[in-house]
């Protein structure tokens, strides 16, 4: 289609509102520090559009802040929590971001866990309490700069011995873990060279770097105390470097460098005497730790001399292109940690492991908690046992160290204890630390039956003897087979017997009968008077008869085999005769 009218085009466009919202990249700052805010989004305004402000209020009463047409802006040093937000206009129009609020904290321990204990293995409960605006932080070691917990309460790992640990007050806002790696964001990696710390190879050298605020807060950094930096060591051909030194600077100059730097040097850093470990991360623990404000490049310098040895010594790092990045220089005549000629620039800066802690952390206090052992109480598994009457079961605790206390049910105090009744039964064990265990058990006892057959005998033969083991059960088995309770034997042998009660419990008991000899027999006695209280008695038709006796010592008379008697008064009496055979 042809447009009739070329001249008188409408151009037709829509605009779409876009919302401005600020945050801070950390929200917690130690009083008398600064905070780093960002606009968002991050470009796209014309100069002059915009204007930060500032609050101290909540908003009450907002300040414009000079010279700040910027989308990143660093506040000043921070006496109060404080709001800020960005004013955008765009003639005739004027609009507000979001608000962001900036707390500050003077961080204090106000109270925690004293050195404690605990009785045996398991966890621990630590807790402590610090200032508004801030944290306890709970560490695992002195020298960490990652808390393995923040908050009042603190449980432990599982404790299997004695430990320590440590509690300190502190911004919300963590520092990253214990080490990070700092390198260029572009590049390639490089293992060796002139530039890089204690190369070697020389006596003496010298090495300078920038690393930019950027590289540290992309890390995840903030304001805070550097306690140390590490390199990352390769293959040494001279390990022991000799005397050395690492000083530091806030600068806010930007890459490229080219000369050492003369004023403003701290030295953080002083070893008369390194010797750097192969194939390994070597950490330099500062004795000045190093403070960086969050905003500025730092310098760090690396030096050393006396160096003993040749070789050289492979340190990791990065080379980038884009800027010069490294000023060195290297000697075997000079001291180069005095000196400031630059023998050349260079691209590479060395990986830099970091450690910080917050600016305004507080010393960390060490939490001792002592693992007291635990006595070891086992009184076994519960008993079901038949016993005996007045049989004991014996209790035992055990043999345990630590002068041990012991407590039963019943108060008694020993070590074991003798039961003859059944119950539940326990005791407890208190050593020397206050550290106590306990046991119960259960004991049932249940009584045997009473199984009595009588001492082992011997009678003549052809006498029957009736065994009987007593009525205290409810079945009996004989070792002839029989099931009732008595029996009647007339053979020479061993007899034994199982009884059970209606506990089920068993007893057994065995007799021994011997049979010797003939049982002696007589038809009758004939009785005859010999005059007042005096009777004679005779065997009729004896049969194995040797001897025939009274068996009652009242009766005057002869032992013979017919037996003459005196009575001992008229009346009734009763007279036994008892006729031995040969074999008694």
């Amino acid at each position: 289609m042809t447009d009739p009218i070329p001249t008188n085009d409408t151009l037709s466009d829509t605009l779409k509102a876009v919302k401005l919202t600020v945050d801070a990249v950390k929200d917690t700052v130690c009083l008398n520090r600064n905070a780093v805010i960002a606009l968002a989004p991050g470009a796209g305004f014309t100069t002059g559009a915009l204007q930060w402000e500032r609050s101290t209020n909540n908003g009450g009463l907002w300040s414009p802040i000079a010279n700040s047409d910027i989308t990143n802006y660093a506040t000043p040093n921070l006496t109060g929590n404080t709001w800020f937000r960005v004013k955008m206009t765009s003639a005739p129009n004027t609009c507000y971001s979001d608000t962001a609020k900036i707390y500050t904290t003077d961080p204090q321990l106000l109270t925690s866990t004293p050195d404690t204990s605990r009785c045996g293995p398991g966890t621990m409960t630590l807790v402590g309490t610090t200032t508004a605006n801030s944290v306890v932080k709970w560490f695992d070691a002195p020298n960490s700069a990652t808390p393995v917990a923040t908050g009042n309460t603190f449980v432990t790992p599982y404790l299997g011995q004695t430990d320590t640990f440590y509690v300190s007050a502190g911004v919300p806002n963590a520092q990253p873990g214990d080490a990070m790696n700092i390198t260029s964001t572009s590049g390639y990696t490089i293992s060796t060279g002139y530039y890089m710390p204690f190369y070697g190879y020389n006596t003496s050298s010298k090495v300078e770097y920038i690393y930019t605020a950027q590289e540290l807060t992309a890390q995840g950094f903030s304001a805070g105390f550097i306690n140390s930096v590490g390199i990352s060591a390769g293959s040494l051909g001279m390990p022991n470097v000799g005397s050395a030194n690492i000083s530091m600077k806030l600068t806010n100059a930007t890459t490229p460098i080219t000369t050492f730097q003369t004023t403003g040097m701290t030295t953080v850093y002083s070893n008369p005497s390194l010797t750097l470990t192969p194939n390994a991360i070597n950490t330099f623990n500062f004795q000045v730790p190093f403070y960086w404000d969050g905003v500025s490049n730092i310098y760090i310098s690396f030096c050393n001399t006396g160096g003993q040895g040749s070789g050289s010594n492979t340190i990791n790092g990065y080379y980038n292109s884009a800027n010069y990045r490294s000023v060195y220089g290297y000697s075997s005549t000079i001291n180069m940690c005095t000196t400031t000629n630059v023998q050349s620039t260079m691209y590479y800066v060395p990986s830099l492991y970091v450690k910080m802690t917050s600016a305004c952390e507080t010393n960390k206090k060490a939490i001792r908690v002592v693992v007291n052992p635990l006595p070891a109480v086992d009184l076994g598994p519960d008993v079901n046992k038949c016993v005996d009457q007045d049989q004991a079961e014996v209790l035992d605790a055990g043999v345990q160290p630590y002068t041990p206390q012991f407590l039963w049910d019943n108060g008694t105090t020993s070590q074991v204890r003798a039961v003859t009744e059944t119950g539940v039964y326990n005791v407890k064990v208190t050593n020397q630390f206050g550290c106590h265990n306990s046991d119960t058990v259960n004991v049932i006892l249940r009584d045997n039956p009473i199984v009595k057959l009588g001492n082992d005998t011997t009678v003549c033969n052809g006498v029957v003897l009736t065994l009987n083991p007593g009525n205290s059960g409810i079945e009996y088995f004989w070792n002839t087979g029989q099931t009732s309770q008595s029996i009647n034997v007339s053979s020479a042998g061993v007899y034994n017997v199982f009884v059970t009660n209606s506990v089920g419990c068993t007893k057994a008991d065995t007799i021994v009968i011997n049979m010797e000899g003939e049982l002696p027999t007589i038809q009758g006695i004939n009785v005859t008077n010999n005059g007042q209280f005096t009777f004679h008695f005779t065997a009729i038709n004896p049969d194995k008869i040797i001897d025939l006796d009274k068996l009652d010592d009242r009766f005057k008379g002869n032992k013979i085999e017919s037996v003459c008697v005196v009575v001992p008064q008229a009346g009734k009496q009763v007279l036994i005769l008892v006729a031995d055979d040969d074999k008694g």
